[in-house]
């Protein structure tokens, strides 16, 4: 572990200077976010990670860039009060704490640390050591996951009061032994779950934004929000991604070949180099994941006036089924037929003429 947070302190040492120069370019944008994710961030010592944040924080303030908002993704049975309270005086302040069900069948199937129970009390526990922005995670669609089972897990997590809900369909990857042996839920029960989430949560007094995102009002995470609104952000670590504002690059996932390259001063590293198009069909996908949905008129400054129309004839299918709506400059799709988004963006997506 110490070799490994060296080693992200030495890629920050490695990048900031052109990155400080990348953010200083963005308009209308000086403040920043920092955002402790993973794997399982909180696997490592609590103070380590307020001394990189310290790192972080300090160069940006030193080029005038505020940073307001700090999370770090937390597993429950990491969270201690000491832990919490070494976090919060460090600086961070938001917890994004990943609970992923209140039913202990179906953490053990997951294969999760924790159970039921140290969920709710690690909530409590950073609730107690003063952290007022939290987000917990939960999952649906997962096999032998009832309806039952998830109104009650929906209610279990109002219960917490937290301020910020993300809500992921279960995904399997490929080749995994644990996923082979899963029956998965049919997708009618899955959206069936999907519709039970959204009307709970609205209900209760939070704001859908994005596909899987919600929050109180004024809750919602701007880190997120950055990569829909394709801001420019640096990943640091084994696997971290990268968004320059023209190229995506992500580092090698061995950790000692990350070690190893950051050492000798060259990453190893991946690059997906973004052709016009692939500009254009992220404007597309990013944006109609969040309830705003997208702005048609950037879209027509970047794209141009043949692209911008031939969205417009892509899109018109949906726009008759109601699947999409046009509110000015606006497309997004309603929030009842989000489920199905992924179809929705795939037929909307330009080929290059």
């Amino acid at each position: 572990m110490p070799l490994l947070l060296e080693a992200v302190r030495n890629e920050w040492t490695l990048e900031k200077e052109n990155w400080l120069t990348v953010w200083r370019g963005e308009p209308g944008f000086p403040r920043h976010t920092v955002y402790f994710g993973g794997g399982t961030p909180s696997l490592c010592p609590a103070s380590a990670l307020v001394d990189l944040c310290s790192i972080f924080c300090s160069d940006l303030a030193v080029c005038g860039l505020e940073t307001d908002e700090i999370t770090v993704e937390a597993n429950p049975s990491d969270l201690t009060a000491e832990y919490c309270r070494t976090l919060l005086t460090g600086g961070i302040n938001r917890l994004s704490i990943g609970i992923q069900s209140f039913y202990d069948p179906i953490l053990q199937e997951m294969r999760r640390r924790h159970s039921a129970q140290e969920a709710q009390d690690s909530f409590h526990t950073a609730r107690k050591a003063g952290f007022s922005n939290i987000s917990i995670d939960l999952i649906f669609g997962f096999p032998n996951l009832t309806l039952s089972i998830w109104e009650d897990t929906l209610h279990r997590a109002l219960h917490l009061k937290p301020e910020h809900i993300s809500a992921y369909q279960l995904s399997l990857e490929p080749g995994l032994a644990w996923a082979e042996k899963q029956k998965m839920l049919p997708e009618e029960d899955c959206a069936a779950q999907y519709a039970m989430l959204q009307k709970i949560l609205q209900e209760n007094g939070y704001v859908q934004y994005e596909i899987s995102s919600f929050s109180l009002p004024g809750a919602e995470a701007r880190h997120n929000s950055a990569y829909w609104q394709r801001i420019p952000y640096l990943g640091l670590g084994p696997s971290a991604h990268s968004f320059n504002g023209h190229d995506r690059y992500w580092n090698k996932a061995d950790i000692n070949h990350y070690i190893t390259g950051i050492s000798g001063k060259k990453p190893v590293r991946s690059y997906d180099r973004l052709s016009p198009y692939d500009v254009f069909n992220e404007l597309i996908m990013l944006g109609l994941r969040t309830a705003k949905g997208m702005d048609l008129q950037a879209f027509r400054e970047k794209a141009g006036d043949r692209n911008h129309t031939r969205l417009l004839e892509q899109a018109t299918p949906f726009l008759q089924l109601g699947k999409l709506k046009k509110e000015g400059d606006r497309l997004a799709i309603p929030l009842h037929n989000l489920f199905t988004a992924d179809s929705i963006i795939r037929d909307c997506l330009l080929l290059p003429e």
